[in-house]
Order: C-alpha cells, then sequence, then structure tokens
C-alpha cells in the first residue's frame, strides 16, 4: 500500500478537483435496527483468504458455498480490501454497506426516480465506493465516501471526467487497484464510436492520466495492478498487460457470455461470472493456446469476489517522557530521509511544528498547524533545542541546503517564556525558515491569525469545548479540510472567540459542538448575522460521532489516546493528517465510536494507540480491533 501521506494527497484532490463526480447528501441515516452492534462477531461463517462470496440479488449471498441471510436484497456485493465489509446494491436500488455476515447495513445513496446505480466498487484503499450511476440513457462514474461521511464537502456534486481523454458520460463498470505502487489506479469501460472500450488511469499524476487500453468491456484490474482482463470484442476473456500498443491474449475458450470479471487475490486466475454460475481460468496461457480449462466455482450464478488477506493493525506507541512520546509517533510516522531536502509536491515531510513539551494544553491547540497532510510534529524544553529532538529533525527532513533545495518552514509555538530565542537559533542554523506563534493562552492561540487565519477569511467555524475532549478531538478532522477549530471554555465564551466570531463574513457557517453551543447561545453580545448549527449527541462521545460524519470521510490511520494524558493528546492531534483522534476514557470504548469504528473500518489500516501511562487494557484494544477487521482479523497488534 502506498504511503499514507500519498492516499492522504490522493484522497484530498479527489474532494476537491473530484476526480469522480461525488455524490450530494450523504444518504439516509442507518437501516432501522440495523445499526453496526459492537458485540458481534465479524461474519458467521469461517472463512479464509481467497474465500468467494457469490450475490445474485437475493437477500442470501454465499461464501464458499454457506448462505449468509442479509436484511435486504443483495446485488453485485464486493468484499472490501480488508474483507471488514461488503458494498452493494441494496433492494431499493441504493449503494449500501454491511458487515460480512449481514449486520450493520449501511445506506450510502438516496433513492431517486430514474436513476439506476451498479457495478460499486472499493477505491483508495477501501475510503471510498466508486459505482455506475445511470439516468437518461447516460452513464457516469460518480463515488461516496464508504462510512457515510464527509459531508462538509458532498454538500456539492462536481462531475469531471476522469480521464482528460474521454467523455464524462457513457462511462461505467469501474474497478480499481486494490492498493499499493501500481501503474494504474482505475480501470473502466467506455462507450465508444464503436463500442465498448477499456480506458485505465493513473490518479497519482498533476494530472489524472488516462489511456485507451482496447476495445472491450468488463474490465479488472490484477491484484498487482500490471494487467487488466476483460471481454473481447469476440466474446472471450483476454488480458492485457497495462502500457501503450500492448497486445492482448486470449484465455477463454468457448465461455458462455462471461461478465463481472475479478482476479483471485494470488493473481493466478481471473474468475466470472455466466448464466450457469461463476468460473476461472488460469490468467496466463502458452502462446498460440487454443484452451484453457475453466474450474467451477459456483454452480449458482451470481457476481462474484474473492476476500483478500487481512490487512489491519493495531499499534500501540509511548515514550518515557513528553518528548519521547512525540518522537515514537514522528518515528512512527515518517520514513528516514536518505536524500537532501527539496521542496517539492511529493509525500516527504516538508515543514515543521515545534511546541512546548511542559505546556500540552498549548501544544493541543498548536497541533493544528500540523495537520495539513505533510508537517512534522515535535516536543522540546524551553531552554534549548533537545539533543534527540535535533537528531529526529536531521532523520526526516535530510541535508537542508536552501541555496539547492529550498528552505523548509518551522513554526516555533510561544513566547520567549516558554520556548527560547536558542530554539529558533538552532532551527535557523538547521537550514529552517522560522517563525515564532504567540499566544498568552489555548482559547487565545487558537484564534491567533497563524492558526485560524483572518476571520473574514473563514468559511466554516467548528466551536468546541476544552472541556468535551471526545468532541475537541473529532473536531480537528475538520481542519484538514479547511474548517476553522475555535475553543470555549464549556459554557462560557472567552474573549479571543468571542472577538474572531464577532469579525466573520458574512457567508462563514458556524458549527457549535456539544457544549460550546451553550456558551454560543449564553454569549451576550452575538450579532444576529451570526448563524450556527449545533451539534449534540447524548454525550460527548456521540457529539465526536456527528463532527466526525461531517469532517472525517477519510479515516485512514485514527489515533486512540486517553482523554485524561494531555501529552498524548497533543501529540495524536499533531500526527493526525486526515486520522481523526478518539480521546476516551480508556476503560472502555465507547459505543458511538465503536459503531463509527465499524462503520469506517472498510478505510482504516491501522489504528494507533497513544498510550505511554499504560492506560488502555488489552480488552479495548481488542473491542477496537474486533470493530476494523474482517473475518480473518488483525494482521498483527503490536
Amino acid at each position: 500500500m502506498r504511503a499514507l501521506v500519498m492516499r492522504d494527497r490522493a484522497v484530498r484532490a479527489a474532494v476537491i478537483a473530484a476526480s469522480l463526480a461525488v455524490v450530494a447528501g450523504c444518504g439516509p441515516k442507518d437501516s432501522p435496527g440495523a445499526a453496526p452492534d459492537p458485540s458481534a462477531a465479524p461474519a458467521a461463517p469461517a472463512v479464509k483468504e481467497g474465500s468467494l462470496l457469490v450475490s445474485d440479488g437475493s437477500e442470501t449471498v454465499r461464501i464458499d458455498g454457506r448462505p449468509v441471510e442479509f436484511p435486504t436484497a443483495v446485488t453485485e456485493a464486493a468484499w472490501s480490501p480488508d474483507g471488514s465489509r461488503v458494498a452493494f446494491v441494496d433492494g431499493d436500488g441504493d449503494v449500501a454497506t454491511a458487515r460480512p455476515d449481514g449486520t450493520g447495513l449501511k445506506k450510502l445513496t438516496t433513492a431517486r426516480a430514474g436513476v439506476k446505480r451498479s457495478r460499486p466498487a472499493w477505491k483508495e484503499g477501501g475510503v471510498e465506493i466508486a459505482f455506475t450511476e445511470t439516468s437518461g440513457g447516460k452513464d457516469r462514474l460518480v463515488s461516496v465516501f464508504g462510512n457515510g461521511g464527509l459531508q462538509y464537502d458532498q454538500q456539492r456534486e462536481q462531475p469531471t471526467s476522469l480521464s482528460p481523454d474521454a467523455a464524462e458520460t457513457g462511462n461505467s463498470a469501474l474497478t480499481a487497484s486494490p492498493g499499493g505502487d501500481h501503474a494504474i489506479d482505475l480501470a473502466y469501460q467506455h462507450r465508444g464510436a464503436k463500442g465498448g472500450e477499456v480506458w485505465v488511469v493513473d490518479l497519482y499524476q498533476r494530472e489524472p492520466f488516462g489511456m485507451k487500453l482496447a476495445d472491450g468491456t468488463e474490465p479488472a484490474i490484477s491484484p498487482d495492478g500490471l494487467h487488466v482482463a476483460f471481454v473481447a470484442a469476440n466474446g472471450e476473456v483476454s488480458v492485457i498487460e497495462v502500457k501503450d500498443k500492448a497486445k492482448p491474449a486470449q484465455i477463454t475458450f468457448g465461455a458462455a457470455k462471461p461478465s463481472h470479471l475479478t482476479w483471485t487475490p494470488d493473481g493466478r486466475n481471473v474468475a466470472y461470472q455466466t448464466p450457469s454460475g461463476v468460473e476461472s481460468v488460469a490468467a496466463q496461457v502458452p502462446k498460440g493456446a487454443k484452451e484453457n480449462p475453466a474450474t467451477e466455482l459456483s454452480p449458482i450464478t451470481g457476481v462474484p469476489t474473492f476476500l483478500g488477506r487481512a490487512t489491519d493493525r493495531v499499534t500501540r506507541l509511548s515514550g518515557a517522557d513528553p518528548v519521547g512520546t512525540a518522537l515514537a509517533a514522528s518515528q512512527l510516522a515518517w520514513p528516514t530521509k536518505t536524500r537532501p531536502f527539496v521542496l517539492c509536491e511529493c509525500a516527504d515531510v516538508m515543514d515543521l511544528v515545534i511546541a512546548p513539551a511542559d505546556r500540552p494544553e498549548l501544544a493541543l491547540t498548536a497541533a493544528r498547524m500540523a495537520t495539513g497532510g505533510r508537517s512534522g510534529f515535535l516536543l522540546t524544553g524551553g531552554a534549548e533545542l533537545d539533543a534527540k529532538v535535533e537528531a529526529e529533525i536531521k532523520r526526516i527532513f535530510g541535508a537542508i541546503d536552501p541555496k539547492v533545495g529550498g528552505s523548509p518552514s518551522a513554526h516555533v509555538v510561544g513566547d520567549r517564556s516558554v520556548l527560547s530565542d536558542k530554539v529558533l537559533n538552532r532551527l535557523k542554523a538547521l537550514g529552517f525558515t522560522v517563525d515564532r506563534v504567540p499566544g498568552a493562552d489555548r482559547f487565545a492561540l487558537a484564534a491567533s491569525p497563524a492558526l485560524a487565519g483572518e476571520p473574514q477569511g473563514a468559511s466554516e467555524v467548528v466551536l468546541v469545548s476544552v472541556t468535551d475532549p471526545t468532541s475537541l478531538g473529532a473536531a480537528y478532522a475538520g481542519e484538514y479540510y479547511g474548517a476553522r477549530v475555535l475553543l470555549t471554555d464549556g459554557g462560557k465564551m472567552p474573549v479571543p472567540t468571542a472577538a474572531f466570531l464577532a469579525q466573520l463574513g458574512p457567508d462563514a457557517k458556524v458549527v457549535a459542538a456539544g457544549t460550546a453551543a451553550d456558551a454560543l447561545a449564553a454569549w451576550p453580545a452575538r450579532p444576529k448575522k451570526l448563524k450556527a448549527t449545533e451539534l449534540r449527541g447524548a454525550d460527548d462521545a456521540a457529539t465526536a460521532v456527528l463532527l466526525l460524519d461531517r469532517y472525517a470521510g477519510f479515516a485512514a490511520r485514527p489515533i486512540l489516546v486517553s482523554s485524561a494524558d494531555p501529552v498524548g493528546f497533543a501529540v495524536a492531534a499533531g500526527q493526525s493528517q486526515a486520522r481523526p483522534v478518539l480521546a476516551i476514557d480508556p476503560a472502555a470504548l465507547p459505543p458511538a465510536l465503536a459503531d463509527w469504528l465499524a462503520l469506517s473500518s472498510a478505510g482504516i489500516d491501522e489504528v494507533w494507540v497513544l498510550d505511554g501511562a499504560g492506560r488502555f487494557p488489552t480488552g479495548v484494544l481488542d473491542t477496537v480491533g474486533a470493530r476494523i477487521s474482517g473475518p480473518l482479523g488483525l494482521a498483527a497488534k503490536s
């Protein structure tokens, strides 16, 4: 799988540029009585890597031939890359997901007259589900976030072409690479002037690069991303290498109307639906072959999909002191830089935030500066730059020569009484362009232009209380997508926060979460023009889930931390980078967050547990692991 920061950038680019059209709205809430059950096992039937799931449009799917009942009809089901969820078209014609035992049903679209949805396919490592939407005789490819989240960015619909060389309509049957450093990310069927065409797309370019690969239909990308299987004009399955002017090789001879092609996880075989069942053939044949015997995989016809290997992890990390905790997180987040630093649009760390180790409340607020995706976050003492911190800076930035590769930025948080000029001067000597971000307290720091920008430029502000730690952690997900987080003190409105709100532009939106809504309501000087949306659940965890639903469609690597550990909380926020912070009482995982993890599990590849004091019992980590993993369980827990 690509480095997380690369996937962070890709998801953000997909949201902003909408290389797929993003469906407006988030669909209805979970079906009544079908919400994820935190106590439910991941799947009822025993399964193994490569298990075959077949869906035929009924309420019964078959996993290795064993029937599993779902609460709705299941059409064109597809395992998520980690196997934790199954995407499908339900009995209402909506795109939905569920656990592979049929529990935890979640609708992701809303039925519309004259609109048909088909062919759901997981993309971006399980973060999104793309599908074909047909209306007025025209097909196009659109996507939703697999957990139903990121309502903030789903308020608009921006259909654009997947490829600069193909029209926006006439595209269908998308298939996505399962992840990794592949030649292509997507393949889809395009309706050309003379019939079906197979197109492939590499999304990891400045502009999505696409090309026509062959004439044909029903494309399916191989697990290594280097080949595409498809149905050729003669009705037989062929395989072609992903490169310009490649020649396809026919691999079936006499297949009966093959459709819904898919590869086995080992890449050795291609399976497909026929009118009488599911068959597979070897993906490679000798040159000039005239036969390739098929193997029957299912006597019941339906759409095949194979369970991949277990990939999810729960990783506990800590340090001996605040500085060490931040170092441990940085060492896990960033690889060692083996070449000189160069300012670039790449996955490398590009700037640095240094916060005071002995002022965790300032460090927590300052961590927002590191939520952009390519910022390192470290703590240090007040007198000088800690030697271990300097060593870590050199490790992740490499050799810095401003005259050759440019100068990275370093933001030092706190006035001279918090972090001395010696810290700034040492960073300058290392080659950084350094600025100091002052703030008398966390409320003033949160409202500082260095963090929040000027009020007139704010489009959405999230108001959250420092007394609601779980909501506060969840609110940082909004920072990643441009929302500004301001702080209240329970139901009290601090002066710096009030001053920022009073200067907001007329088009700014305010979201008041939990007890912060009380502070806004009790503010006597609140401008009449200031309108707000209140997000308040039954408790702090439920409010946090409302925030996550709004801002955290992409949740590849959540960070679990004790709400009573201010240093861990700060470090978690500093490493968030679209990894939502779940700050909880370590005694138990709140049911609302357990449900959210289950719904988001397909896109989660790892959960970090920042646990320097050893507060989290094994049982809580086991619960987290069960919520994010598929029927094969975790790949590792450390």
